[in-house]
């Protein structure tokens, strides 16, 4: 079985991984070998797994969350979408128009109020989620007493990094 990096599309070897994701996650620098990694400091893995996370699902995680929301309401107004995500105007149309170009939701104007933009997803829109929700979640090797688990210790270092700022 090849051993390839899957941070990023390339899928390169995981000897000669081409992003800088790659060799940070798989301790490489510069391609020419392994770096010291502290693999019993608790700290450099969970930034490690928050960096596999967010490669694997953060780059279109709030596109994927914006369908999910508007496939729950059935259609809902930018604004309501907007005061719901807690975002900026600007941020959420950017992502809204990416949406509308891939063909995954459409925007008309309320027949009451035609400055209200609503949102609904297309065929497409609902297809993608159907297959989205499908793929394998990264913490489904874990027991659901391990997540109850994991979730509580998340919660207690969150809680605590907002105390201190």
């Amino acid at each position: 079985m090849k051993q390839v990096c899957s941070l990023c599309s390339h899928r390169c070897h995981i000897s000669k991984v081409q992003c800088g994701a790659g060799r940070e996650y798989f301790g490489l620098k510069n391609n020419r070998g392994p770096m010291f990694i502290h693999n019993n400091d608790l700290n450099s893995k969970l930034m490690k797994c928050g960096r596999m996370l967010m490669h694997k699902t953060g780059r279109k995680r709030s596109q994927e969350k914006i369908l999910e929301i508007i496939n729950e309401h059935g259609s809902l107004s930018q604004r309501d979408l907007q005061n719901l995500l807690s975002v900026q105007a600007g941020s959420l149309s950017e992502i809204l128009s990416k949406l509308e170009r891939k063909g995954l939701l459409k925007k008309y104007r309320a027949k009451d109020d035609k400055r209200k933009l609503i949102l609904q997803l297309t065929l497409n829109g609902k297809e993608y989620l159907k297959t989205y929700t499908k793929e394998k979640d990264m913490l489904d090797i874990l027991t659901k007493e391990e997540k109850e688990q994991l979730n509580s210790i998340l919660n207690k270092i969150i809680e605590n990094i907002k105390k201190e700022h």
